[in-house]
C-alpha cells in the first residue's frame, strides 16, 4: 500500500513529494515498458494489420503497394540507438543509486 500512498496523502506538498519520489524511482521501468510497446507495435502488430489490409484490396493495389517498413528503423535506427543508450547507461549506473 506504500506504493500508492500519494493518493491518500493529506496535503498537496506531501502528495507531490511522494509522486516525485515514485517517478524518480520507477522512470526506467516505465521507459522500458514504453520502448517494448513501441517495438511490439512497429515489428508485429502494424505489419500484421498491414498484410490483413492488403489482402482485402484489389489485385492492382496489391501489386503497386510496397510491404511494411518499420517506422523506427528510419534514420539509421536512431530511435533504437537512443533508447538503448538511455536505458543501458542508466541501468548500468543504477547500482550506485541503491548504495546511497
Amino acid at each position: 500500500m506504500e506504493r500508492y500512498s500519494f493518493m491518500v496523502a493529506e496535503n498537496y506538498e506531501t502528495r507531490e513529494k511522494i509522486m516525485n519520489e515514485t517517478i524518480r524511482t520507477y522512470w526506467r521501468d516505465w521507459a522500458a515498458i514504453v520502448y517494448l510497446f513501441i517495438c511490439i507495435v512497429d515489428f508485429f502488430i502494424a505489419p500484421l494489420m498491414w498484410n490483413i489490409g492488403m489482402t482485402m484490396m484489389d489485385k492492382e493495389v496489391q501489386l503497386n503497394t510496397s510491404r511494411w517498413a518499420p517506422l523506427t528503423l528510419g534514420g539509421g535506427a536512431m530511435f533504437h540507438l537512443s533508447f538503448g543508450a538511455i536505458l543501458g547507461a542508466t541501468s548500468f549506473n543504477r547500482h550506485k543509486e541503491n548504495k546511497e
